[in-house]
Formats: C-alpha cells, sequence, structure tokens
C-alpha cells in the first residue's frame, strides 16, 4: 500500500468520526494538527482532530 493510500484512509477515517451524528451530540472540536508518520521506507502525512 502506497503512503497516499495510507494518508487518505486516515483523512477519510478522521472526516467520518467528524460528520458522525453521536460526535456531534457529546463532543466538539478542539483543533487540527498535522501528523507526520516516519516509517523507514515512507512517510504519511495526515491532520489529526481533537475532541472536547
Amino acid at each position: 500500500m502506497k503512503n497516499e493510500s495510507r494518508g487518505a484512509i486516515y483523512r477519510e477515517l478522521d472526516k467520518i468520526i467528524k460528520e458522525g451524528k453521536k460526535r456531534k451530540e457529546r463532543w466538539i472540536v478542539v483543533r487540527k494538527d498535522k501528523k507526520m508518520i516516519i516509517m523507514l521506507l515512507e512517510t504519511i502525512e495526515y491532520e489529526r482532530t481533537y475532541y472536547k
């Protein structure tokens, strides 16, 4: 799997959680941070959403 695919999966999961009805009932978005996972053969970049 290429790192673009993994990054896309992380972004899609973040989007699904952020737009979820149950999440909106109990949690608010606090901030979004850019993250990077550096591995031996690849680097994966994505954004992480934090809730309160």
